[in-house]
Parts: C-alpha cells; structure tokens; sequence
C-alpha cells in the first residue's frame, strides 16, 4: 500500500508541475488508479477518502477525457 501511496503522490506532483503537458490527463487516471490500489491493499479509510476525492475532482474537469474510466474505478471502490 505504501508503494500504491508514493506512486499516486508522484502522478500528483507530476500534473501539479505540469498541468497543461498532453500527458497530463493520463497522470491524472493514472494517480487515480494507484489510489485505489492503496485502498484495495491497506482497506484504510483515508487511502479510500482520497481515491474518491480525486476521481470526483477529475469528473468535475470539463476535459475530463476518460470520466468512464475514472467512473469504473469509484464504482470498484464499493460502498
């Protein structure tokens, strides 16, 4: 879960410093993705807190350009 955690904080810091780079939108799926890893590995209520934040800050994004992706990864987080 560590591992899961340091990869979604490094997609993060990624688009933070490069928010207009065409690779942008994947890092962000791709933060989203190692979130719910951590989760799916810790069941830790934070690391679930925090996948769901961010899916729903990138469904927000009017150029949210893979909001089905990101969709199907909340709907695996469960209720």
């Amino acid at each position: 879960a560590a591992e899961a955690r340091d990869l979604r904080e490094a997609w993060r810091r990624f688009v933070a410093d490069n928010p207009s780079d065409p690779r942008a939108d994947e890092a962000r799926v791709a933060g989203i993705e190692a979130g719910a890893l951590a989760f799916r590995l810790s069941h830790d209520r934070e690391d679930r807190a925090r996948a769901e934040t961010d899916a729903r800050d990138y469904l927000a994004r009017p150029d949210a350009a893979q909001a089905d992706r990101v969709k199907a990864l909340l709907a695996s987080l469960g209720d």
